[in-house]
């Protein structure tokens, strides 16, 4: 491990050099913390710091130990919350004004659950406003890492940031249209967007709340596992959760190849309105699953998915103005212009409309599920274009009002609840090569609560694209933006 910067270890190796001894999860979190007061004011990932509270838990859980307690499964490893997640007694404004001042009385169910498991709690990732497409124009946007000028995708854009910049071990996201695995893509982070239902959205301030998944982002794909392990399961305070218990993902059987995998693929689908060189490397990606034994199944997608795709903001719309409907329209001054667009689209739709979308959203589902018979997993691109510069995506989502063509690839399975895996494929030099190198990333997609398959097989796909492409956060491929050549206390001898 002496190549990898201790920031940019993994989960299981940061909590077992607490455990060994290494180190105190007091010490981490005080470098941890350090580290962020580097970065923040380039990359602005957080939007709100707590370094006390953090320092508080890491003693607590340092002292516990010494006394004999068994460590959770994330003892002392620094972790990101998304700001629109309850933690009791702190503010909690989801990427607003508005809500500057909410004090949340109780934590959320994930957040509870990552207590348990011996989390710190590393800080609270900025988001767009109230989850939707743009960040409110009084707040700070995050930073891409990898090149500063470049989308951060959203609205998980502080939690993909924090993840990248090496400011947090894992993070929570939330996934309503994409919301995960845009910042995934865009982070060259692995984001991993669960069943719907299979994650409790308890606590969570809500966008759509028929849409809205929580999951980990992270920078493997073990990693994302077991932090999805942690947080799944029933949960009496949230009735659309679940109550199969979930998989010990972690300890699921390691298949050595992918025979006897069938991978879906619709050629139309897959490619049309898509960048050439999102193209080019997904079928590279297609030539190597084969090497690696998986059989290629020619699908087609249910006839309605670009319907569904083209209606996002009519039905995340009309949630979404439910939602706020105490806060607007009464303050609708302190909005920002793209969460007031989606709540007045919202507005504007009527209930026979909404409802028909929903007849048509229960049409692909079953559809959509029905084509796994024919296979095991389906592969697509994360997004239909390389990351793009800010400008141009954020200028694209204001102009579409969320019907923008980023939403092809993964809102159709936040209406259908399908597990979905975000995964990077390497670096590729943008514009011509002219510019920086920047994360390529795919999708695998899973029949319902079959969050094992993706685990399973993205674990082989992640091994095979490391090997061919390169992995990141090793060697020469970490995000120039947070690069930081200051010696720390955990490793005093370790470049960094």
């Amino acid at each position: 491990m002496a190549d990898v910067p201790w920031y940019y270890r993994n989960l299981a190796q940061t909590r077992a050099a607490i455990l060994a001894g290494e180190v105190s999860a007091e010490h981490l979190t005080e470098d941890y913390a350090a580290r962020i007061d580097r970065l923040q004011p380039t990359l602005a990932p957080f939007a709100r710091l707590r370094h006390e509270q953090a320092l508080a838990e890491a003693r607590a859980l340092d002292a516990a130990f010494a006394a004999g307690a068994t460590p959770g499964p994330l003892h002392g490893v620094p972790i990101a919350i998304k700001d629109l997640l309850n933690l009791r007694g702190e503010l909690v404004a989801s990427g607003t004004t508005v809500m500057a001042q909410r004090r949340a009385e109780f934590d959320a169910t994930v957040v509870a659950r990552l207590r348990v498991a011996g989390a710190v709690l590393i800080g609270q990732t900025q988001l767009t406003e109230g989850a939707f497409g743009l960040h409110h124009p009084a707040l700070t946007a995050p930073r891409n890492p990898w090149e500063k000028e470049r989308w951060p995708g959203v609205s998980s854009s502080g939690s993909g940031v924090a993840v990248a910049a090496g400011l947090a071990v894992g993070a929570l996201g939330t996934d309503t249209g994409g919301s995960i695995r845009f910042p995934a893509a865009c982070c060259g982070l692995v984001g991993l967007k669960p069943t719907y239902g299979r994650v409790s959205v308890h606590g969570a301030w809500a966008l759509g709340p028929s849409l809205d998944h929580i999951g980990p982002m992270t920078r493997s794909v073990a990693d994302a596992a077991l932090l999805l392990e942690v947080l799944s399961g029933a949960d009496p305070a949230d009735p659309r959760c679940l109550a199969q218990p979930a998989p010990a993902y972690s300890a699921l059987p390691p298949l050595a190849d992918l025979r006897g995998i069938r991978i879906g693929f619709d050629v139309e689908y897959a490619a049309r309105g898509v960048e050439g060189a999102v193209t080019a490397r997904l079928q590279a990606v297609r030539s190597l699953l084969e090497d690696l034994g998986a059989q290629l199944v020619p699908i087609t997608m249910p006839d309605n998915t670009r319907e569904l795709v083209a209606a996002w903001s009519e039905s995340c719309g009309y949630e979404c103005a439910r939602v706020h409907s105490e806060l607007y329209p009464a303050r609708a001054a302190e909005y920002g212009p793209a969460l007031r667009s989606l709540i007045e689209i919202g507005r504007q739709t009527s209930t026979a409309r909404y409802q028909a979308i929903e007849q048509s959203r229960v049409r692909f589902t079953r559809q959509f599920e029905a084509a796994f018979e024919a296979m095991d997993l389906l592969l697509i691109p994360s997004l239909p274009r390389t990351v793009p510069l800010a400008s141009v995506a954020e200028g694209s989502v204001a102009e579409d009002n969320g019907r923008a063509d980023y939403l092809t690839f993964t809102a159709p399975f936040d209406y259908s609840g399908h597990p979905t895996l975000s995964l990077p494929t390497g670096l590729e030099a943008a514009d011509q090569g002219a510019g920086p190198a920047l994360p390529h990333s795919l999708q695998l997609v899973a029949a319902l609560q079959r969050e094992d398959r993706l685990v399973q097989a993205g674990l082989v796909v992640e091994r095979a694209v490391n090997e061919v492409f390169g992995g990141l956060y090793r060697q020469d491929r970490y995000p120039p933006a947070a690069h930081d050549h200051r010696r720390h206390s955990v490793e005093p001898g370790e470049h960094s």
